[in-house]
Formats: structure tokens, C-alpha cells, sequence
């Protein structure tokens, strides 16, 4: 199988204050990805039927402040999708995740089909509150919940004991490569295989690869610039298996 290497973290600024001062076209796609999973996801799991819950949880492990001071992305996605065009949306082209989730979660209250529960973790302690803020503004009336700053990996614990078994997709897009391990991964797979659910996992390749000496900018020759793309080939492979 023929696997081409992505190039979405180019531009990935260091600090992740900065990072939302603007959205990246990379930013808008994986939103409006998240935007089509999160209703496919309540549509096909919420409801009375025998195999459906009338709540499912959403668990966005990396917040961030819930918005971008500039946008792109959403706002024509939804003017232009035949399913949208029967609500009167509130999607911006700044909404981050949250926000998108929270605006799902209005949606779905509003027809009763599914109530969506909403779990937030920001460990930065400025864009916490800058989180808090943003989604007073939208999720009055909504059951959610911002956790307060602390890295998600040692919230992870309370946040589980709060899901009440239902249906439960994880959103884990971490800054970098730090925030979670792979035994935290394979216990959230744990859960979502025995109650259902989804668990939607960015890997940052190249930032792997960066922290283990085998991506740079440059290279001394083309030996080490070969090993280097092979290194970082097996890594976009092994999380495709």
C-alpha cells in the first residue's frame, strides 16, 4: 500500500498561545471532519432504539481557548451541505472544536434526538479561561463541563469515572506529541470497544521524528536525509494498521 506523507505541521508555531490567532487551512479541514463526525456519530448512536443511548459524551482532551481570533473553513462547508441547510446554524468560521461541539450539542437538544455531553481540558491556565468564556457564550442550558487547567493525561482519570458508560467519542488533537501515552490510548480504546464510541486521534508524525533526531531542515548528507524519511515513512504507516 502506497502511503504519501502529509505535510499538515509546517507551520505549527512553538507556542501554543500563538497558535490561535489564526486558523490554518489544516485547521479548517480537520474541523469540518470533526463537524461531519460528530452528527454522523450521535446520529447513528443517539436515539430509543434498542442499540442507541439518548446521551453520548464528547471528550475534547487538548481545548484550547474554544476559538480563533480569524477563521476560515466552516461557515461556507455549512452554507454549502444539503444537511445543514435545514437548521439555522450558528458555525463560524472562528469556532474551534469546542465550539463546534457545543453548537452540535444546541442542535441535537433542540430536536430531541441525542443529548451530547460535553468534557473540555486545557492544562494553560490563560487560555482555560479564555475556554471558559468563550463557551459561557454558548452553552447555556447545555451540559458540559470545563475542567480546570491540568494536563489531560492526569485528568483523564476523573474524566473517565464521568462518563457513565454511555457512547463516547474522544477528540484528542495533543500540541506536539506530549499530553498522552499509549497506555492512556489503549485504556480510552478499552472503554469505547465495551460502551461504544470513537476515538479520533491526531499523531503528529514529523513531530515525533523531530524529537527523536531524525527530521531537520537539513541534512549532512543524502544517507542521513534517506534515513530520516524512512523513519518518518514507518511512522505515518504504523498509525494507519
Amino acid at each position: 500500500m502506497s502511503v504519501k506523507q502529509l505535510s499538515l505541521f509546517d507551520q505549527q508555531p512553538e507556542d501554543s498561545n500563538k497558535f490561535f490567532a489564526r486558523k490554518r487551512p489544516w485547521s479548517a479541514a480537520k474541523h469540518r471532519i470533526m463537524l461531519k463526525y460528530i452528527q454522523a456519530h450521535c446520529y447513528n448512536l443517539g436515539g430509543r432504539k434498542s442499540y442507541q443511548s439518548m446521551y453520548i459524551n464528547y471528550v475534547d482532551g487538548f481545548a484550547g481557548a474554544g476559538k480563533y481570533d480569524e477563521g476560515i473553513g466552516i461557515e461556507n462547508f455549512v452554507d454549502q451541505s444539503k444537511f445543514w441547510q435545514r437548521y439555522k446554524t450558528e458555525f463560524l468560521d472562528t469556532d474551534g472544536s469546542p465550539l463546534i461541539a457545543l453548537k452540535c450539542a444546541k442542535i441535537f437538544s433542540f430536536e430531541e434526538r441525542v443529548t451530547l455531553r460535553c468534557f473540555f481540558t486545557e492544562e494553560d491556565k490563560d487560555l482555560n479561561q479564555e475556554l471558559k468564556s468563550n463557551c459561557s457564550l454558548i452553552g447555556e442550558g447545555l451540559p458540559y463541563k470545563v475542567y480546570d487547567p491540568q494536563r489531560f493525561d492526569k485528568t483523564l482519570t476523573q474524566i473517565m469515572n464521568e462518563l457513565e458508560k454511555y457512547p463516547t467519542l474522544f477528540f484528542l488533537d495533543a500540541f506536539g506529541v506530549k499530553g498522552v501515552t499509549f497506555e492512556q490510548i489503549q485504556h480510552i480504546a478499552n472503554y469505547v470497544s465495551q460502551y461504544k464510541g470513537e476515538l479520533f486521534l491526531l499523531f503528529h508524525n514529523r513531530a515525533v521524528a523531530r524529537h527523536a533526531g531524525f527530521y531537520k531542515t537539513s541534512y549532512k548528507n543524502s544517507k542521513d536525509q534517506k534515513t530520516a524519511e524512512t523513519y518518518t515513512q514507518n511512522l505515518t504507516n504504523t498509525t494507519l494498521i
